[in-house]
């Protein structure tokens, strides 16, 4: 070897994982859930009303129309995921708030506000009234219906020790709604950081596993839990591809949306294909 060849080749080597050509380093493996793909997504880039979007829910029967609820308006909009650029009217159905998530529950739309309470109506009717209250004053954002019964994680709880949440199981009585029964979540060995609120943010049942998908958007992160609510597994949602997740929903065949608010630019949804 001629003298001094040792140091070069070194320093060549040194230059060639800084400029990027070593892949491994300083590179960070992004992880999915089974049957998904969270590097390759497809970004469906939507119109400036709902630059802070957060809940979304398909309409029943379609895999490619939803609604979306905008954080702060008091209205919903419809998403056609063929077109998302385009606005159609929304639906008003209330003053401005703060809204989290929405489900199609019994025949009537359903619009969770944080503080708990659920606004219910139709699309093609003015006549939203303003809700009674049911659920405990606290923080809300995660709905979803399922079955029989609409079901609401609470993200902020008096009662929520570490890591954990409550999960209130609704039912539909004539024109009310009430709490049925409530489990308690437990993802205390999944969340990874000091802070190990669940933050709930978000929640869909897969239509083929039958698992709940719960977003935790301040933590970044995703959490599967079993028909029970037993969390068996978490993922990290990175923040270059999930800029603030606030809303969740699968199509029939298992296809995986998430919404993310769009801070200073425009709001977007994520569609990840299923495949097992």
């Amino acid at each position: 070897m001629v003298k001094g060849i040792g140091k070069y080749w070194y320093l060549y080597c040194l230059v060639l994982c800084l400029s990027g050509s070593c892949d491994s380093i300083g590179q960070k493996e992004i992880t999915s859930p089974e049957g998904y793909d969270f590097s390759a997504g497809k970004k469906h880039q939507l119109f400036s009303k709902l630059r802070e979007i957060s809940g979304i829910a398909f309409l029943p029967g379609s895999d490619t129309s939803m609604l979306a609820v905008n954080d702060e308006e008091g209205r919903i909009y419809a998403v056609n995921i063929n077109a998302p650029e385009f606005m159609a009217d929304p639906t008003k159905f209330s003053g401005k708030g703060d809204y989290e998530d929405i489900a199609f529950f019994k025949d009537k739309w359903r619009v969770l506000e944080s503080n708990g309470l659920i606004h219910s109506g139709n699309l093609a009717t003015p006549d939203w009234t303003k809700p009674p209250r049911f659920l405990p004053k606290d923080e809300y954002e995660a709905m979803a219906a399922c079955n029989d019964s609409l079901v609401v994680i609470c993200k902020e709880c008096k009662e929520n020790k570490e890591g954990t949440s409550t999960v209130f199981f609704i039912k539909a009585d004539v024109d009310s709604l009430y709490i049925e029964s409530t489990i308690q979540l437990e993802a205390s060995d999944f969340i990874k950081g000091k802070n190990k609120q669940v933050l709930a943010s978000a929640l869909a049942r897969h239509p083929i596993t039958r698992e709940w998908f719960i977003l935790s958007h301040l933590n970044g992160s995703l959490l599967i839990a079993d028909a029970q609510f037993k969390v068996k597994q978490s993922f990290k949602l990175p923040r270059s591809i999930f800029l603030q997740p606030e809303g969740i929903a699968f199509s029939a065949n298992g296809d995986l949306f998430i919404s993310n608010e769009g801070d200073t630019g425009q709001g977007y949804i994520l569609e990840f294909a299923y495949g097992d």
